[in-house]
């Protein structure tokens, strides 16, 4: 049976002492793990095992090493010479980020670069005029766009009846210009939502 690789990036925010946190990662994942020091940032390759809950493992290191950490999570590879080029495409990526704390995966760290590039850009007063200050309308948004579109579950996560839903999202698209049945202006209005929160 063919092993499954991945890697994660780890940058510390604050300076720290690297073979410490190497022990400590070691403590974690195992003394198996080979890592690699790139700067400031760390690239530990390991088996995969998804028992490990990453989550709760980097809130133990940042806890104990007293630091906040900025971590990569990777896909799962089956080979290695793929997991290395996509490390190689990642890694300046990932030194994009602005934020210096939390846990990314491949679409996660995909979606914080549109946000840092457009974050200048966007206005909220501008994309929902008359709405832009509507807790309801920010909510039935919410609550539509998290529900994939799909009318039946919003309204019913909304208690509201599927019509008066429908008939709010239509006034909405007068006012506005934005179809939020349309997947291309609800994911505008999605970016819109998330710089602004």
């Amino acid at each position: 049976m063919a092993k499954d690789y991945r890697y994660l990036l780890i940058k510390a925010n604050d300076k720290i002492d690297y073979d410490f946190l190497l022990d400590y990662l070691k403590g974690i994942f195992g003394r198996n793990i080979k890592s690699e020091l790139y700067e400031e940032t760390y690239r530990i390759t390991h088996s995969f095992n998804d028992d490990l809950d990453l989550t709760e493992a980097i809130n133990s290191i940042e806890t104990d090493l007293l630091c906040d950490l900025k971590v990569f999570n990777s896909n799962c590879f089956s080979n290695l010479n793929d997991l290395e080029n996509n490390f190689l495409k990642t890694l300046p990526l990932f030194n994009k980020i602005e934020n210096n704390h939390g846990i990314y995966n491949q679409k996660l760290l995909i979606e914080e670069l549109i946000l840092n590039k457009m974050s200048y850009l966007i206005d909220l007063d501008y994309v929902l005029g008359q709405y832009a200050n509507d807790l309801e309308m920010s909510n039935i948004i919410n609550v539509f766009l998290k529900n994939n579109l799909n009318l039946s579950m919003s309204a019913k996560n909304l208690y509201m009846h599927r019509n008066t839903l429908m008939m709010k999202l239509d006034k909405f698209n007068k006012v506005t210009g934005y179809d939020l049945k349309k997947f291309e202006d609800a994911v505008i209005l999605f970016y819109c939502l998330k710089l602004n929160k």
